[in-house]
């Protein structure tokens, strides 16, 4: 795993200057802290940082083909390679190293840009064609690995994080307040938008193309639209279970220590299991927990760590006073304002098990592909509701709102939070039929806390294409195909990568094999999201590996208790930067609104944590990178 950077010279009479090339490569020395290089070949340079992985062999990156015409720097696994490489060697193409970037630039002299659609894997590379004049970059088809891009006069600048964009006088920091309210809404900015102006993401299976001073991107992959169909039997669970079987075999190619983050639910579960039968050998296994019982899944991991016999390892986070001094640090590691509190349990695991290992398989993507988030039924059964007539719906909302008590614990599955999630996805269904997720911020609460959220209307392009390339599919249906493509992507995989790399750590995803994937979407919704039952078809295939106490184990979710801490330990530290006007105001919210959120969700009448959470972290991003320019170690 890496971190590159570099950019084209449009201006012959300005060269590419070393320095600035040097000093956003060492903003990443957190992605790759094994080693760093440059490339400078006019008009174009290129920087890595290394996290050896495969090829422990230093200075194998940037690589180049026989004759030095064609070089290239990689972020990420090419899983596959062995087997490219096999067929480019017998085309008689000669390799310098054992590592799979080098892999690109030869099958580039084959297949050309066309060489992405060869590829299995996690990857953001960039390869320099000389006698082309040609810089070809290109994203993995899911959106696992970041790439991040400034157009100008100046020329093309690329890299895998915004900070080291940053770095370059010549990109601007200016914030893009026309996104603000899809972050609001959303809890992140979607592809391909950043909450800066001027710097945008290669959106996932895109390819980018520079010659000539022109830029093309296009799509070489999409999430495959096909409607359900047909019916599934064991055959199909045992289909299922040799896919999962071989993604899993080939992402265990590493000449590193390896492990597997467990929860003690079924993904990771599942993951243990095979990769135990793969290896034949114990594996080492990682989990974290909290004090507070109701976000504590380290009893679950405990029974499948002893059930298949794993070298586990486990952490109680007591976060006390060092979240204050951390999160910021989180901040600048992230780049942009994110809500998702879940990255702080994600940054936590890295952090234990990188003093163990370096690349951590995980369930990423579990959830969307096979279908388990309880939203899905929860949405299900809100459409059902949204069928009876508006006065009796409205008179049985309002009826069970004002009666259910109010509950913190989100991951619970007590009578009251099931019923605070139907009534907020009927209603929230009813205001914005397509939406796939509940909103942070109501638009009729984002009108109170920002005034002018009127005019500040995120440009909606790749998700409007995407509800119109999914209109033929049923609802639950579209639900899931779009969060393969949004939320997934910019939340889940995004918070994946910033939070392991921040430590050095290589996090793969078996889950996310495309060709899993392309299976998986053919299939019926039922067989994902039951009346009853989530992950109905993994469910059956892991009925031979995994026991029925853990198959029939409610999803639990692996997430912080912020509401808690909000009112607790971090009040003191949260305050000043929520309703401080004097020390942070930067006058887009209505702090007066903030203060009533505030003491609401002080005295308990509401819980308003997560909106609370949203908001907090804009304010330490506005702080860390428009107040200031954020350094290449950390906030300054």
């Amino acid at each position: 795993m890496c971190g590159i950077c570099g950019y084209v010279a449009f201006d012959p009479t300005r060269p590419v200057e070393a320095g600035w090339l040097e000093q956003m490569t060492a903003t990443l020395v957190h992605r790759g802290p094994d080693e760093q290089a440059i490339l400078v070949r006019e008009p174009v340079g290129m920087g890595i940082r290394r996290l050896q992985v495969i090829d422990l062999t230093p200075g194998v990156q940037p690589v180049s083909n026989e004759d030095g015409r064609i070089w290239a720097v990689q972020n990420g696994e090419i899983y596959n390679f062995q087997e490219l490489r096999a067929f480019l060697e017998s085309k008689g193409h000669r390799f310098r190293s054992r590592t799979d970037t080098e892999v690109l630039v030869h099958l580039y002299e084959e297949e050309g840009e066309e060489l992405v659609h060869r590829l299995v894997g996690m990857f953001a590379f960039a390869l320099w064609d000389e006698s082309a004049q040609k810089l070809f970059v290109a994203r993995d088809r899911l959106g696992q690995k970041p790439l991040y891009y400034h157009l100008s006069p100046d020329g093309f600048f690329f890299a895998s994080e915004i900070k080291a964009l940053l770095q370059d006088q010549r990109v601007p920091r200016e914030p893009d307040w026309a996104v603000l309210s899809e972050y609001l809404t959303d809890g992140y900015v979607s592809s391909p938008n950043t909450i800066f102006r001027h710097i945008r993401k290669v959106p996932p299976g895109h390819r980018v193309v520079v010659q000539n001073g022109r830029v093309t991107i296009n799509a070489y992959w999409r999430v495959p639209v096909k409607p359900a169909n047909g019916g599934a039997g064991t055959e199909d669970a045992d289909s299922l279970l040799e896919r999962l079987t071989e993604a899993v075999r080939s992402q265990l190619v590493s000449d590193v220590p390896l492990g597997v983050a467990l929860s003690g639910g079924i993904d990771s579960t599942a993951l243990v299991a095979i990769v135990r039968r793969v290896l034949d050998r114990p594996v080492r296994t990682f989990t974290v927990g909290f004090k507070d019982a109701g976000f504590d899944e380290r009893n679950h991991a405990a029974v499948v760590a002893r059930q298949f016999d794993t070298d586990h390892h486990e952490a109680l986070v007591d976060v006390g006073s060092e979240l204050k001094s951390l999160l910021p640090r989180l901040i600048w590691h992230l780049d942009e304002p994110f809500a998702d509190s879940t990255a702080l349990a994600l940054y936590y695991l890295a952090r234990e098990s990188r003093l163990h290992i370096k690349v951590l398989l995980g369930g990423d993507g579990g959830d969307e592909v096979f279908g388990g988030y309880n939203r899905y039924r929860a949405r299900r059964a809100a459409r059902w509701l949204l069928r009876w007539p508006r006065a009796v719906r409205e008179g049985l909302l309002g009826w069970l709102a004002d009666r259910v008590p109010v509950s913190t614990d989100y991951y619970t599955r007590s009578w009251a939070r099931q019923l605070q999630h139907l009534i907020a996805y009927a209603r929230a269904l009813e205001a914005a039929p397509d939406a796939t997720t509940l909103p942070l911020f109501s638009s009729e609460d984002l009108s109170r806390l920002c005034p002018e959220v009127g005019s500040l209307t995120a440009r909606p392009e790749r998700r409007a294409l995407l509800h119109s390339e999914g209109s033929e599919l049923d609802d639950l249906a579209r639900t899931l195909w779009m969060d393969l493509q949004t939320y997934l992507p910019e939340d889940i995989l995004f918070m994946t990568d910033r939070m392991t790399m921040a430590v050095g750590l290589e996090m793969r995803a078996p889950f996310l094999d495309h060709r899993l994937i392309e299976y998986m979407v053919a299939l019926p919704v039922q067989l994902k999201v039951g009346v009853w039952s989530t992950k109905v078809l993994l469910r059956r295939a892991l009925a031979p590996l995994v026991s029925k106490e853990i198959l029939r184990r409610p999803k639990h979710g692996f997430a912080v208790p912020v509401g808690h801490w909000l009112k607790g330990s971090l009040r003191t530290f949260a305050e000043p930067y929520l309703l401080d006007v004097e020390r942070f105001d930067h006058g887009v919210f209505d702090r007066k609104y903030v203060r009533q959120i505030w003491s609401r969700h002080q005295t308990g009448r509401q819980d308003w944590g997560a909106q609370l959470w949203a908001l907090l972290c804009f304010e330490l991003w506005y702080r860390a990178f428009i107040m200031q320019k954020p350094s290449s170690h950390g906030i300054t």
